[in-house]
């Protein structure tokens, strides 16, 4: 009887393996929001907000050598004493415009004593007429401008404790690295003398247009695209006031869910050469969309690509050269209320052209 009940109980087992619902795997994504930025010598924002994903332990400088490597940016380190930024590379545009609110702060005065003798440097704030200059442009490095000039990382609005290599981040941190030109992080809020400037909290601006600025949807929106471009110039503004950041984050907040349209992804049924060198793009027609966006290029990597928006299913390209290939991608759209929503890429195909 123990045996049977058993063989029962395992059969039982079985099926509900089978047939139990399977229940979709939570979004367990972490990530932080991350920029460069040089307002401090009037040249903006070397790399735009961007979310990064992250993974349990990363730190700030794991955070900076992802973004910096997606963005395309080379850097110099001192690991010495652990993770030190010197300068990153090409990264002076070589026209400043240092804030008057910085050439206006007070000289600051290093003192040590050495064998009885006390010694003192003074250091003044540079200004667009008066500065140390960049030797090593277009790199900007530790020095440029003002001898007291260096890569700052702030975390949520605040300098760090510990450097970059031992200090955590979490899901939603914003990491905001500035280049300081004057006091050691003064001039951008994070210092720790009485000259430390005021300046508003940006952290949630940064955090929306990272949010909004590859959303297709949203952009295909006008007045949402124009709170986008308002809320970059904002951020730009070294001397924005609570009330204009507060302004534009709202701004773009307004238009960041727009109502959610479903567009299946598109699939290419056929890439042929036909005569003048061209190739024929065709794509298999989905119910409901209102058009298809057609991209081509002789690159695998769609570098200097051509794009081609049409209600069509069927495209002729331009001209190539014998021998190339055209590697080509079509995504569907579908227009509501005169606001575009776009379905995800189709697979690349390509086609060597021959005749």
């Amino acid at each position: 009887m123990k045996k049977i009940t058993s063989m029962i109980c395992a059969i039982a087992l079985a099926l509900t393996l089978v047939f139990a619902p399977v229940n979709a795997k939570a979004d367990t994504t972490k990530s932080v929001y991350f920029t460069v930025e040089k307002l401090t010598i009037g040249q903006g924002l070397l790399v735009q907000p961007t979310k990064v994903e992250i993974k349990d332990g990363d730190t700030v400088q794991t955070v900076f050598e992802k973004a910096m490597k997606d963005a395309g940016y080379e850097y110099t380190a001192d690991n010495s004493y652990g993770f030190y930024l010197t300068g990153i590379k090409k990264a002076d545009s070589g026209k400043i415009d240092i804030p008057k609110q910085i050439s206006d702060m007070p000289d600051y005065v290093s003192s040590y004593e050495w064998d009885g003798q006390t010694y003192s440097t003074t250091y003044k704030a540079p200004s667009n007429e008066h500065n140390d200059g960049n030797a090593n442009a277009p790199d900007l490095n530790q020095y440029a401008y003002n001898a007291m000039a260096g890569w700052m990382f702030m975390v949520n609005n605040k300098g760090t404790a510990e450097g970059a290599d031992k200090t955590l981040v979490n899901d939603g941190d914003v990491i905001r690295l500035h280049f300081s030109v004057f006091g050691w992080g003064d001039d951008v809020g994070i210092g720790f003398s009485d000259s430390n400037l005021k300046l508003a909290n940006k952290d949630e601006l940064v955090k929306k247009i990272a949010n909004v600025k590859d959303d297709q949807v949203y952009m295909s929106i006008a007045a949402a695209k124009k709170a986008y471009e308002d809320g970059v110039k904002v951020l730009e503004k070294f001397d924005a006031t609570d009330a204009e950041v507060s302004t534009a984050t709202n701004a773009i907040a307004k238009y960041e869910k727009p109502a959610e349209v479903k567009v299946a992804r598109a699939s290419i049924k056929s890439i042929k050469n036909i005569k003048g060198k061209k190739a024929k793009i065709t794509v298999k027609k989905i119910k409901d969309a209102t058009g298809y966006v057609f991209k081509y290029s002789k690159y695998k990597s769609f570098k200097k690509a051509t794009k081609k928006t049409t209600t069509k299913t069927t495209i002729k390209t331009k001209k190539f050269k014998k021998k190339q290939k055209c590697y080509a991608k079509v995504q569907a759209y579908k227009t509501v209320n005169g606001v575009k929503h776009f379905g995800k890429w189709s697979k690349v195909k390509k086609v060597k052209i021959k005749k």
